[in-house]
């Protein structure tokens, strides 16, 4: 086990999001006595929740499933956090410096008290321990219970794709693969499209984030606003085209073909 010296070390020399998944409760408490408060961080924030008894795994689920982050507005005065796995922004907190609760020394708070109702009870403590990386810890009415790091994006580095980037990914692999067919594949699109639809028609999904332009091209971008379920088949059949140019969902029943004859009877 480092002593509160050597972790405090770390902090001037470098902290990383996997030194604090592998250091105990009691390292990560010299680690955020040690360091100062920071500046107030801002912009895109990426997070990782430090479960000590589940390690790594536990925190990429975590992240992939329920807590991507935070935004820091502009104004440094308020935030939102990512959650869910399309990263919604919800769950408001006002910000500050003030004295830390765990020692009485300097630190970022994010308050939730006057902001949220779900989280009312909810306070973060956060510190510097790198450039760009912030410790923090978490008190629920007046207890601490658990920690979690923030690390500022750097414009122009890139970031890496949210997990609905990844379910559009995957989409447009089984639509590339010629699994367009499976009807699994059909339901998926139809339901992201939809979700993604209406959270932009509520702002609750902002394609123009200035880290989005770096994970979607606009050619991508574009091919997403332009198709729909009809069109999709069409790129890999376009002996399909003149029976879906005016059907709008693919899944009603198709216009048969010119000179196609009547349909078969029905099976009773």
């Amino acid at each position: 086990m480092a002593s509160s010296t050597e972790v405090t070390a770390q902090a001037r020399t470098g902290a990383t999001e996997d030194a604090l998944l592998a250091a105990s409760h009691r390292e990560l408490d010299a680690l955020f006595r040690g360091s100062p408060a920071g500046p107030v961080p801002t912009g895109v924030l990426d997070g990782t929740a430090l479960l000590l008894p589940g390690g790594p795994a536990a925190a990429a689920l975590i992240q992939a499933l329920v807590w991507q982050g935070k935004v820091v507005d502009p104004g440094g005065t308020s935030l939102r956090n990512r959650i869910t796995p399309l990263g919604i922004r919800a769950v408001t907190a006002r910000v500050r410096h003030d004295e830390c609760l765990v020692d009485g020394r300097p630190c970022v708070v994010f308050d939730y008290s006057r902001t949220s109702l779900v989280a009312r009870g909810v306070r973060d403590e956060v510190r510097l321990v790198a450039p760009g990386l912030y410790l923090g810890v978490v008190w629920l009415v007046g207890h601490r219970v658990g920690w979690f790091a923030l690390r500022e994006r750097q414009p122009g580095t890139g970031s890496p794709p949210s997990p609905a980037d990844r379910w559009f990914a995957r989409l447009a692999v089984a639509v590339d693969d010629r699994r367009w067919d499976r009807f699994s594949t059909w339901v998926g699109i139809a339901l992201i499209k939809g979700i993604r639809d209406n959270m932009r028609q509520h702002n609750l999904f902002d394609t123009n984030d200035s880290d989005r332009a770096e994970v979607y091209t606009p050619e991508g971008m574009r091919w997403i606003d332009d198709n729909d379920m009809s069109s999709v088949p069409t790129r890999h059949h376009p002996d399909l085209a003149p029976v879906l140019r005016n059907v709008d969902n693919a899944f009603a029943p198709w216009p048969l073909p010119a000179g196609a004859g009547a349909p078969p009877a029905q099976v009773r």
